[in-house]
């Protein structure tokens, strides 16, 4: 992969917001990115906003020009009748997710310097048949890796996700011990990653009543999280003071004593 290499955006549902926040932001110029998905429904949404960008089609990132007030588009799903805006569809469904499969060979290939996603709709992917809950999921299949995680960041804090896409029970009952630690594991090695030399990793827990759990008819958790089983990484973020509550971060060494989806880093 070469420096000069664009970044890669996919269009989105072509429904949904997706075009239009790409289109809006590649109007603020000096971008060097291609978008992946459809040259019709890019052209329709520029006409829509009345943005003054021509839409241009290539057949790959090497041949982009970015050229100033243009859009580069990679076609990946030839759409011939612009599919009904705020309506799931199979058509925009389909479109999204041959982006995004498109998208991951280029990044694999290394003509692209990195991948930027916008929304999709899951219920659209479904009425084209394509069983993915998110764009996560996709990429961890196409791209081959072994262990992923969810990662948001800014540039004070990275938060890794231990569950995903799923409800509040399920997401309870999944962030087990082992779940934590491999998001724990995969926090610092990201951290790492992103030139953190010495990653400060917390825990956030989800636990209502944690002085209370098992009175008051409450049932005590058959996995009662990671203080009890094993003490995690050392970390040097400071305990916040007093009582936990819900949203409290605590540092990995004393971890959270019930489970909830929410690793942090920080510099």
């Amino acid at each position: 992969m070469t420096q000069s290499a664009p970044l890669a955006i996919t269009m989105g549902d072509a429904s949904g917001i997706g075009p239009e926040i790409v289109a809006k932001a590649l109007a603020r110029g000096n971008q060097r990115a291609v978008v992946i998905g459809s040259r019709v429904v890019m052209g329709d949404i520029v006409r829509r906003l009345g943005l003054d960008l021509t839409v241009r089609q290539v057949t790959g990132p090497e041949e982009a020009r970015f050229e100033p007030r243009s859009i580069e588009v990679v076609e990946t799903t030839q759409i011939l009748e612009l599919p009904p805006l705020g309506v799931v569809n199979a058509i925009s469904g389909q479109a999204s997710f041959d982006a995004i499969i498109a998208v991951i060979s280029a990044a694999k290939a290394g003509t692209v310097s990195g991948i930027v996603t916008a929304p999709i709709n899951k219920e659209a992917m479904g009425c084209a048949g394509i069983r993915y809950p998110g764009h996560t999921e996709i990429l961890a299949d196409h791209s081959g890796a072994k262990r992923v995680a969810m990662m948001l960041a800014n540039d004070d804090i990275r938060t890794v996700l231990v569950t995903i896409h799923t409800s509040l029970r399920n997401a309870i009952e999944k962030a087990d011990f082992d779940a934590q630690m491999s998001a724990i594991r995969l926090a610092h090695e990201s951290g790492k990653a992103l030139g953190i030399a010495a990653p400060r990793i917390a825990v956030a827990g989800l636990n209502p009543m944690p002085a209370k759990v098992g009175s008051s008819g409450m049932k005590k958790s058959g996995s009662s999280g990671l203080r009890s089983r094993r003490r995690g990484p050392r970390a040097s973020m400071p305990a916040a003071p007093g009582p936990a509550t819900p949203s409290t971060c605590r540092p990995a060494r004393v971890a959270s004593t019930s489970s909830w989806p929410n690793i942090t880093i920080r510099a």
